[in-house]
């Protein structure tokens, strides 16, 4: 039977779940509580099964969530944007709202894209680290001094 690791399994899970629930939820533009769930139980089970790789593994998930932040941001602030220009009454009011959604949609985006790359880039670097396979260090003896 393979050795579980819980504690990686627990803790790790439970992050890459919640990175896993905010992606999802600004993909959906509304609360996706099971997507919290569903992203603990499975990173978690991946990751406890990962023998001394466990954390690697869970480096990875959430280098991968970071970077799919500014997408769900765009596509939130995309959706939200069209509800407002759909629930508006007039054409001064979709105008207004098509431009304050093109406004806040890029400040949005932006401010995601920065804050899911840097993120990405230190989870890939501990990801890296993790995940590569420890080098073997061989010990010889120093070769004999040859006399003149």
């Amino acid at each position: 039977m393979k050795k579980f690791r819980w504690f990686p399994a627990i803790l790790g899970g439970f992050l890459s779940g919640l990175a896993f629930y905010f992606v999802v939820s600004m993909f959906a533009a509304s609360p996706q509580v099971w997507a919290l769930f569903v992203g603990w139980l499975l990173v978690g089970y991946w990751a406890g099964t990962g023998k001394s790789r466990a954390w690697g593994r869970v480096w990875l998930v959430l280098c991968i969530a970071c970077f799919a932040l500014p997408i769900a941001a765009f596509a939130m602030g995309a959706n939200t944007t069209a509800d407002a220009i759909n629930t508006s009454s007039n054409e001064a009011e979709q105008a207004g709202a098509a431009i304050g959604g093109a406004i806040g949609t890029t400040i949005l985006t932006g401010a995601a894209s920065f804050i899911g790359f840097f993120l990405g880039i230190i989870f890939a670097i501990l990801a890296y680290f993790g995940l590569r396979a420890p080098k073997s260090v061989s010990i010889s003896s120093a070769p004999a001094e040859q006399e003149k």
